[in-house]
């Protein structure tokens, strides 16, 4: 009687499991929709997984988007759009709180309710259509995604603002610069001048080999003298111990000519390199409008292609890296704050967070005309001191350049569809206000071209460093007109390379307020090759730039590691290892074990420059930052002046050198490797949201996968120094390839899989070949 009672129990549970995954399981089929469309639209599905839509009209056609992204990716777009907002804490609980006090208190949010009340009617009408796809998609399952079984929660309807506060959150998230101004702030408190070679901002230190475009080649209205620019240093002590999340690690994106391919077209390629999440950030699906087919890559949660091409054109994107923040520090008493001789009102607002079984918490925050005050939030930074004194006090600004930018993107990614010449692009950047890009078109007719694309702060004073509030001088005049963003058409040398890379050089009129946190490497490898084949009188397929992509040879490595092993000297035991490093060709890949010592090697080294001039709690920030990552390689060159000080620890009487700080770096990177390739080290890590903060879940979410490379590789894979792991948190998460003269050479991938179901069968499918297989080839049919 048990036995029959306990199967009662139990098989019911066991065949509702077995209902639940297999539904799951099943990934969306071909379907035709009829309502909240003006003519019925058909969702084809291939072999992929990729929805392909036909429709009449973009407006139809974006809420087919909606629907089949909905389809996929509910989950993703529902915790990203609650990201971008700071409602994570409605879904989630307390665990998220601190996240959703910065989003808030940056005013965030609220960026994306001031723009809806002025969007064009074309822009609302594509809007309204994608949140009607997404809702509509979600109320037809039969069951939602597992996760919200697992956080016991329900979708809320979506809403146009959701997708105007993502754009919004990619912004901030692609700058992320702001954080090593209060670091440089501080360690020229502690080092003076000698700060430069940690975290350098300086030309003449970063001695730059790459440009996107080329003294010879910058339009002759953009040239100018743009002046020298006042660097200030603040005596005041900054109280934030800047705890970023992870620095978003870059892009690559290159085009062409068509004078140096077999089709006699362009060919474009692009490969973000952004946090890898699983699903990926990237959907990919494909268009069919009459007289235009249209197909790329958009982020959930976005109705329009970000990334891909049309019939007539095609774009690609990587982060411009200008500096869009400065940190004013604002002198604050009893509710005022200091402007040149008066003090004036500090603002207030207010903002009420729903948190998940609890009562709604309220939290009121200050701003100046600069920005709203920073407060205590681990996204954000903590203060250092738990409480500040009562009295005079110093507090940070946050000065955002979406704060005073309305969002018109909409209206720029709608209008590039239909584009057709460079002219009819040039006539629309100035829709383009949310985000700081750099965009490489290409068009059927043949033309190459650049253009940076957002809105720079026009300053007098260096933003780098924390910036007295005080002093009237260091607010930003405005900003730089569209049309005096760098830009270049169809350069002579046939090519033209973006890889978060220096963008233009000093004869740029506004040189100045591009800022100074570029990369280097990426964009000087890609040259490198590019420049290789045309030496040989080779011509580029579509196909040659899969290999180019996978590329693992640090140009870095090259560079500095004959100069740092010279200056070994180890015991007897490392000289095996150290024959291996004299020998190594400075390719990262999985399976190379130099390639393993030397990334252990310099992360050892940036940890034991800075270990004994912060506090041990601080330490972190520093080794976390990707600006003091970039120069490595550089400061043991005998080309640049000695810095033999930085080496010195000043808590002891014997001074101490460079040659036994890199020796003992050394050392210490050969015990971390144990003989181990970099393969067996190191890995991609696709990130499931939020689940890979839970162990049990995290296991069953997320994945890993062995990859060579490193952040200044072609086949970037950057990981955090601050961790004592080598997993890889950033990479390419997605990859795109255009031929424009060769419709059967297109090329894309994504580097987890179409769906974002735990149980469907393109959850991760495109793991391996994302990074070292052949990519998906597809038809354009133009």
């Amino acid at each position: 009687m048990i036995r029959k009672f306990g199967y009662l129990i139990v098989l019911p549970i066991f065949l509702s499991t077995i209902a639940f995954v297999y539904i799951q399981s099943r990934p969306p089929s071909s379907i035709k929709l009829i309502s909240n469309a003006s003519e019925p639209i058909e969702i084809i599905r291939d072999l992929d997984g990729v929805p392909h839509i036909h429709a009449k009209n973009i407006f139809d056609a974006s809420y087919g988007a909606g629907y089949a992204m909905a389809q996929d990716r509910l989950w993703q777009i529902d915790i990203f759009r609650r990201t971008s907002k700071g409602t994570l804490s409605e879904l989630l609980g307390e665990s998220s709180l601190e996240i959703d006090i910065f989003i808030r208190n940056i005013k965030l949010n609220r960026f994306s309710e001031r723009d809806t009340t002025d969007i064009s009617p074309e822009a609302q009408k594509i809007l309204d259509a994608f949140a009607a796809g997404i809702n509509d998609s979600a109320k037809s399952m039969w069951l939602l995604p597992i996760e919200y079984y697992l956080t016991r929660s329900t979708f809320k309807e979506f809403v146009i603002s959701d997708t105007l506060a993502g754009l919004h959150f990619v912004a901030l998230t692609l700058g992320m610069t702001w954080g090593n101004d209060v670091l440089r702030h501080q360690l020229y408190q502690l080092l003076g001048e000698d700060a430069e070679w940690i975290i350098p901002s300086l030309k003449k230190i970063v001695r730059p080999k790459s440009f996107i475009i080329s003294n010879d080649e910058l339009p002759e209205e953009l040239r100018g003298d743009f002046g020298e620019i006042e660097e200030e240093h603040l005596t005041e002590k900054v109280d934030f111990d800047v705890d970023l999340l992870q620095q978003a690690a870059g892009s690559n994106s290159w085009a062409i000519s068509g004078k140096y391919t077999v089709s006699g077209k362009p060919i474009n390629v692009n490969d973000p390199h952004l946090a890898t999440t699983i699903p990926s950030i990237w959907y990919f699906y494909h268009i069919h409008l009459p007289g235009n087919n249209i197909a790329g890559c958009a982020s959930s949660g976005f109705p329009l292609i970000i990334i891909g091409r049309s019939s007539f054109t095609s774009w690609t994107a990587t982060s411009l890296k200008s500096d869009d923040i400065d940190l004013f520090m604002e002198k604050i008493h009893d509710g005022k704050y200091l402007y040149g001789e008066e003090y004036l009102d500090l603002k207030e607002f207010e903002e009420v967070i729903q948190i998940k079984g609890q009562e709604p918490r309220k939290f009121i925050f200050k701003e100046t005309l600069h920005g709203p005050i920073l407060e205590n939030s681990i996204a954000g930074g903590r203060k250092l001191s738990p409480t500040l004194p009562n009295g005079d006090t110093e507090s940070l600004a946050f000065c955002f350049t979406n704060n005073w930018l309305k969002d018109n993107n909409i209206d720029f990614y709608h209008k590039l569809l239909f584009a057709k010449k460079v002219e009819d692009i040039r006539s629309i950047i100035h829709y383009f206000n949310v985000g700081r890009l750099s965009y490489i078109f290409t068009t059927q007719s043949g033309d190459i071209y650049f253009q940076a694309t957002g809105r720079l702060p026009i300053r007098e004073v260096d933003g780098s460093l924390v910036l007295a509030g005080w002093e009237v001088k260091n607010t930003w005049k405005g900003f730089v007109p569209h049309e005096e963003m760098p830009y270049v058409i169809n350069p002579e040398k046939g090519y033209i390379i973006t890889a978060n890379n220096y963008v233009a050089d000093s004869n740029y009129k506004h040189s100045r307020n591009l800022g100074n946190y570029f990369s280097q490497g990426r964009a000087e490898r890609i040259e490198e090759l590019i420049q290789e084949k045309i030496n040989k009188g080779e011509k580029f397929t579509a196909a040659d730039q899969i290999k180019l992509q996978q590329d693992e040879l640090d140009v870095f490595a090259r560079e500095g590691v004959p100069h740092m092993v010279k200056m070994l000297k180890v015991p007897n035991e490392y000289s095996e290892q150290v024959k291996v490093m004299k020998e190594w060709d400075f390719v990262l890949s999985r399976n190379s074990k130099a390639g393993a010592i030397y990334v252990a090697w310099v992360r050892q080294i940036a940890r034991n420059i800075i270990k004994d001039k912060v506090s041990e709690d601080r330490q972190h920030s520093f080794v976390k930052s990707l600006f003091m990552q970039l120069n490595l390689h550089k400061i043991f060159s005998p080309d640049y002046p000695s810095i033999e000080k930085l080496c010195d620890n000043p808590k002891t009487e014997r001074i101490e050198t460079c040659q036994e700080l890199v020796s003992e770096s050394f050392v210490e990177a050969c015990k971390i490797t144990e003989g181990k390739a970099w393969g067996e080290l190191h890995a991609q890590w696709l990130r499931h949201l939020p689940f890979t903060n839970i162990p049990f879940l995290s296991k069953f979410f997320d994945r890993t996968h062995s990859v060579g490379g490193m952040y200044s590789t072609v086949h970037s894979t950057h990981f955090d120094w601050a961790s004592e792991s080598f997993l890889s948190a950033y990479g390419p998460g997605m990859k795109f390839i255009i031929d424009m003269g060769n419709n059967e050479e297109h090329y894309w991938s994504i580097s987890a899989g179409e769906n974002g179901n735990i149980f469907n069968k393109f959850y991760c499918n495109l793991l391996e070949s994302h990074h070292y297989g052949n990519l998906t080839r597809f038809t354009f049919a133009g």
